[in-house]
């Protein structure tokens, strides 16, 4: 009895393993092949070449379907011509007055015939239609799933990513190094007494910080590309002659310089009066902002313009002209409170 019921155990225990194991491939199958379903709709879970294959295959699949389309839409042509040659014949078959005659009727059939020929199909106008129909849903299904495998190509294959991680980790890194500088700075001379007043004596230690920071960030810009070379050198180039600057003595002789303005003008409107005539004038350049002169000249003849309002860019004023002014062209000439003057040649004409 003891091995009957061992050997039903061990048929039990036999029959539980194969059904388990049964069940277990079936899952693994199912679970397979909805794993591939989703790979198919899903291109995240193709691998790169997979993608690139599928993508090249769309691309000729979509050429084909342009080109079928083309086809389609010739054949629908062909067929509406068809449509309209039948309504003719159908017309003029039932025309009695005057009847058709058989020459106009052999015409049309021959007409319709090659028409049928041209559009090189059997189908109807309206199976033509259908099938244009769905060229166009295929197309459309084809030209959205090779956007997202591009979209999904361009994400593997971006080798931007790696580059944007090492400069987020090296602006981290100058980051800390110039925070470390800066604490350390501090800390040193919150230590010493005597070095803190060296340190902030005359704002050199506080200098030092600043530049150090800016060589710092220009250096960094550099190398993240948000600088280019040329700006590169001028930002350092000004940082080198202002530490120059500030170490160099300057001579106890030098005298202060007198800054003088440099008006230029470049144009006026209007730039012909009639003589006789009182004419508001507008006068564009820049450092006109002193203006306190405007007159027009010709050798010995000149007028001076009343009115005068300036800024830097624009003189407002106004000139008036006698009857008897001698006519042909002037020299504009604008003269600023501290003697600077600004000439435009030729460049007012009076009729």
């Amino acid at each position: 009895m003891k091995s009957k019921s061992a050997w039903r155990l061990s048929f039990l225990l036999l029959f539980v393993v194969i059904v388990y194991g049964a069940y277990s491939v079936i899952v693994d199958s199912l679970g397979g092949a909805q794993e591939q379903i989703k790979a198919e709709t899903d291109p995240g879970k193709l691998p790169f070449i997979q993608l690139r294959d599928e993508r090249d295959r769309l691309e000729k699949e979509i050429r084909a379907g342009e080109i079928e389309g083309n086809i389609l839409e010739d054949q629908k042509w062909w067929l509406n011509e068809e449509g309209i040659l039948l309504k003719k014949l159908g017309e003029a078959k039932r025309r009695k007055d005057p009847p058709a005659t058989k020459e106009e009727l052999t015409k049309l059939e021959e007409e319709i015939k090659q028409n049928r020929i041209k559009a090189g199909t059997r189908d109807t106008l309206e199976q033509v239609n259908q099938n244009i129909k769905k060229n166009k849903e295929e197309l459309k299904n084809k030209k959205d799933r090779k956007e997202k495998i591009e979209i999904e190509i361009n994400r593997k294959i971006d080798i931007e990513a790696p580059k944007q991680e090492f400069k987020k980790k090296l602006s981290y890194t100058f980051a800390g190094l110039i925070g470390a500088m800066i604490v350390g700075f501090f800390f040193i001379a919150w230590r010493d007494e005597i070095v803190r007043r060296e340190i902030f004596r005359g704002q050199a230690g506080i200098q030092f910080i600043t530049l150090f920071s800016l060589v710092i960030a220009i250096i960094l810009f550099g190398i993240l590309n948000i600088l280019e070379g040329k700006e590169l050198a001028a930002l350092l180039g000004g940082l080198s002659g202002y530490i120059l600057g500030r170490v160099t003595t300057p001579s106890p002789t030098t005298e202060p310089k007198t800054w003088v303005s440099s008006p230029a003008i470049t144009s006026i409107s209007p730039n012909e009066v009639t003589a006789g005539a009182s004419q508001p004038l507008k006068i564009v350049g820049h450092g006109l902002q002193l203006a306190n002169s405007v007159k027009i000249v010709q050798g010995a003849n000149e007028v001076l313009a009343s009115d005068i309002t300036s800024n830097d860019l624009v003189i407002t004023c106004k000139v008036a002209l006698d009857a008897n002014q001698p006519k042909g062209k002037y020299d504009v000439i604008v003269t600023n409170s501290d003697g600077a003057v600004a000439k435009l040649p030729q460049a007012f004409t009076v009729k």
